[in-house]
């Protein structure tokens, strides 16, 4: 099939395109696609629809700079239904159903133009509410939410499924399927040019920042709060067990060191890394480094040997650290989790670790959130308090990839490879391109057709295919009664696991962890190896406990790697 040419116009908005204060993978994709785009426009004019407010001097600026003698065609936001001359219309969020509407004033209605979205976190209740909002609304089968991971598209899928569900239930008949609109998996990108020409000077890099040349350093990348992104305790407790085992066999042999490359919200979650930075350092160097100095973070990247990111929030849907890592030439290891699954090739990129979540039908927060009970930030904590990382897994990598400079190279090498072959934003704006013809091709074969309880899923359903496995909070735990004294001592003494458990905030207060902690201290010190008890004796030992509250208690006890809970 040939593709009709289309014309793609940009919604413009500064929060998704413009210099955030606070740097964030959305606006940094945003800013990518954005330069792109304009790379990329064959015509003497780049259309652009905003509000009549909207300030565009630095968008002209970035025209003229990346094609001098671009004009940029300016479409007010409020006559939208006038726009003409364009194809499809490029949202950089999921909210279509808004311009969908909108859409519906234009006098060919719906055919007048396409729709392409774009999908970002989908774990907040304005993502979630526009999503619900999609089968109700004027979508058509030429419009498209484009969905950056194929979690991303499952758990979209899984929304529209239940909201199909509710209204089938309340207008009669059954769920189908309807026509719109299109989930097509298109990835995010990055510049590489510009991260390949920073990943040379690795040598005055480490000198600049006072590194060893023998040392193998690792650099996470990210937001610091302990909630957000990455929950940063088995990471360092990893790190700290191939430390110590480094120590004991090679004395001489220069200590791995964690760059830690981010910026902290609140005096809470700086103190919180401080302290761990005190207690891991006795056994590696740790250093965190200010995420929003430029000049810091390109020379933390160009000192690195390794990236390591072990997300483990539902608010990831892609992750573009990994592959601004596989850009740069440096391997990667990171959880088996949503995006990272489709950008990481486990043993050719990287290390993927493997993580597990509660099933579908897990108890869950929801309705607090939606009636504004409970905090959007206490929400994801309560969520990610029950994600467990697969410490021994990640102790197998670090050690592989820490002894063997030939391995990290070939990975190194390989990702390189991968990203400019799918990561590019060339490569990334021309699928974007393409799609938008494609859109247009189904919207002119269309023409002349006749135009005329819980509100959403469980998190755990609709983010099922996040993990590597569910973990069952039924049948039995396994438990190693020295490793676990010592990871509850930690959990007293240590602020990143404190904070979430023994001294939570009323809102993330788990009840059951100090009388089921204590439970289990009793038949830890009658047994001298590790030994195995089931959920449902811990049930009858604990009668004043929900089974909700109980396995919440169990699944942070796993996080921490206190315990083991069955496949």
């Amino acid at each position: 099939m040939v593709l009709i040419p289309s014309s793609l116009a940009v919604l413009y908005a500064a929060d998704a395109f413009g210099n955030a204060e606070r740097k964030m993978g959305r606006q940094q994709a945003g800013q990518g696609m954005l330069a792109a785009l304009i790379r990329s426009t064959q015509s003497s004019h780049f259309p652009v629809v905003a509000t009549r407010q909207e300030d565009l001097s630095a968008l002209r600026q970035q025209a003229q700079l990346l094609q001098p003698g671009l004009n940029l065609h300016l479409w007010p936001l409020d006559k939208l239904d006038r726009l003409s001359g364009v194809d499809a219309l490029l949202v950089a969020d999921p909210a279509l159903a808004r311009w969908a509407e909108a859409r519906q004033w234009h006098q060919k209605g719906a055919a007048a133009w396409s729709l392409i979205g774009m999908t970002h976190t989908l774990s907040s209740v304005a993502a979630l509410e526009a999503l619900r909002g999609l089968p109700a609304s004027p979508i058509r089968a030429w419009d498209a939410l484009i969905c950056t991971s194929r979690c991303a598209r499952e758990a979209v899928q899984v929304v529209l499924a239940h909201q199909a569900e509710l209204l089938a239930r309340r207008f009669g008949g059954q769920a189908r399927a309807w026509d719109g609109p299109q989930l097509p998996v298109i990835p995010l990108g990055c510049d590489l040019d510009r991260f390949q020409a920073l990943a040379a000077g690795r040598e005055q890099a480490r000198v600049a920042l006072g590194l060893q040349s023998a040392q193998v350093v690792l650099l996470f990348v990210g937001r610091l709060e302990l909630h957000a992104k990455a929950h940063p305790g088995v990471m360092l407790q990893a790190l700290s067990r191939v430390a110590q085992h480094h120590a004991r066999e090679t004395p001489d042999r220069p200590r791995p060191c964690l760059l830690v490359l981010g910026t902290a919200r609140s005096q809470a979650t700086a103190a919180a890394w401080r302290e761990a930075v005190d207690y891991f350092s006795q056994w590696f160097d740790l250093r965190l480094f200010d995420g929003q100095d430029d000049a810091l973070s390109d020379q933390a990247w160009s000192a690195a040997d390794l990236f390591i990111s072990l997300a483990d929030s539902l608010q990831e849907t892609f992750g573009l650290t990994p592959v601004e890592a596989m850009a740069r030439g440096v391997p990667v290891i990171c959880t088996d989790w949503n995006g990272y699954r489709d950008t990481v090739v486990d043993g050719l990129t990287g290390c993927l670790i493997p993580t597990s979540q509660p099933g579908p039908a897990t108890s869950h927060r929801l309705a607090e959130l939606a009636l504004g009970r409970l905090r959007y930030d206490d929400f994801m904590a309560d969520l990610m308090q029950q994600v467990v990382v697969d410490e021994d897994a990640l102790v197998v990598a670090l050690e592989r990839l820490l002894n063997d400079a030939s391995m990290r190279q070939r990975m190194g090498e390989a990702g390189q490879r991968r990203a400019r072959q799918l990561y590019d934003w060339n490569h990334v704006v021309g699928e974007i391109r393409s799609l938008a013809a494609d859109l247009t091709e189904k919207r002119m074969a269309a023409v002349g057709q006749n135009e005329v309880q819980g509100s959403f899923p469980s998190p755990w359903q609709q983010f099922a295919s996040w993990p590597s496995r569910h973990h069952q909070l039924a049948g039995n735990i396994c438990l190693d009664p020295n490793r676990f004294q010592q990871r509850l001592a930690l959990m007293e003494q240590l602020q990143i696991y404190a904070r979430f458990s023994t001294a939570a905030d009323p809102p993330l207060r788990l009840s059951a962890l100090r009388p089921l902690s204590a439970h289990l201290q009793t038949m830890a010190a009658a047994q001298s190896q590790t030994f195995v008890v089931s959920i449902d004796a811990l049930q009858a030992a604990l009668p004043d406990q929900t089974a909700a509250a109980l396995q919440h208690a169990l699944a942070w006890l796993a996080k921490i790697g206190a315990l083991e809970l069955s496949a």
